[in-house]
């Protein structure tokens, strides 16, 4: 989360997959294994029944996801190693005050091409 300039991390750094489409970008989080006892391992850090983070995982093969819709892309820029996409989304704390958000993606060399490049408006 970017508040006033200084970032305040909500997220763990994982492993996933970036896909871009018509109405912005979704990142799939992947690590190769998750820690049985840690059930929020992926994203958020959360205590869950263990027996539900199996169903979910497991059993219905889920995993965690981020929707970064077009509208709500302020900006990108180039940082370190990577792009960080800034997005103006509902407050955690707040649910109707909007917020800047700060997502990193890396390495630049592989989501550059779908992030820095103009999304396509839908055909009519």
């Amino acid at each position: 989360m970017d508040h006033d300039g200084k970032r305040v991390p909500l997220l763990r750094p994982v492993d996933g997959h970036l896909f871009r489409h018509e109405k912005g970008l979704l990142f799939f989080a992947s690590p190769a294994q998750r820690d049985p006892d840690d059930p929020g391992f992926f994203l958020v850090k959360l205590r869950a029944m263990p027996s539900a983070v199996r169903y979910f995982f497991e059993d219905q093969e889920g995993r965690e996801m981020i929707s970064i819709p077009r509208d709500e892309i302020l900006r990108t820029e180039k940082e370190d190693d990577g792009i960080t996409v800034y997005v103006s989304a509902a407050n955690v704390a707040l649910p109707k005050e909007k917020i800047a958000y700060a997502v990193q993606l890396r390495p630049e060399s592989r989501v550059a091409p779908l992030v820095t490049t103009p999304l396509s408006r839908p055909s009519r």
